[in-house]
């Protein structure tokens, strides 16, 4: 019998790879000290991402969230046996509650612990305004790209690449990353 290195499962989206989702085992591992595996079965953590509606009796939801098409993937989606820690915001927590679900009113994205564990180098400078629409979010690109000056960050380049261009466009604007 070989001792297996412990490892957490976890769920996140990985048919169209984009940072949320592609940050999540990279985060959980840093925030826990152990490997995160990619799990669809039951009793896993369901965390960064659009993907609430993956979550089934049995899981933990800790700051994941809903998006629009949540009702596409899972439209019998129930928060029955699932256990909430946290989940992104107040628009999450009603969505949870108007089903029947418990869940307490604390709020946060995992993704904003993202610079207490990784900053990254600003090699290139760009001035501007850097946005980053949601992959799906067409409304969004069309706009930035009618913005003169502007740059569009693709959330589905790899997440150091997405968490660069951000700490660029921050630090011309004096922001805090």
């Amino acid at each position: 019998m070989t001792d297996a290195a412990p490892s957490i499962p976890l769920y996140w989206w990985r048919d169209e790879p984009n940072f949320g989702d592609s940050l999540s085992p990279w985060l959980i591992e840093q925030l826990l000290g152990i490997s995160a595996q990619w799990s669809n079965t039951r009793h896993k953590l369901v965390g960064l991402g659009s993907v609430l509606w993956a979550s089934e009796p049995g899981d933990t939801v800790w700051g994941t969230g809903v998006h629009p098409l949540s009702e596409l993937r899972a439209p019998d989606w129930s928060p029955t046996g699932v256990t909430f820690l946290a989940v992104r915001g107040p628009l999450t927590r009603d969505y949870i509650l108007e089903r029947g679900g418990v869940c307490p009113e604390l709020y946060g994205d995992p993704g904003e612990l993202l610079p207490d564990f990784y900053v990254p180098s600003s090699d290139m400078a760009h001035a501007g305004i850097g946005i980053i629409p949601h992959i799906y979010d067409k409304t969004g690109r069309r706009f930035a790209e009618s913005v003169p000056g502007t740059r569009i960050i693709d959330p589905r380049r790899p997440w150091p690449n997405v968490c660069r261009h951000q700490r660029k466009n921050a630090a011309l604007s004096g922001r805090k990353v």
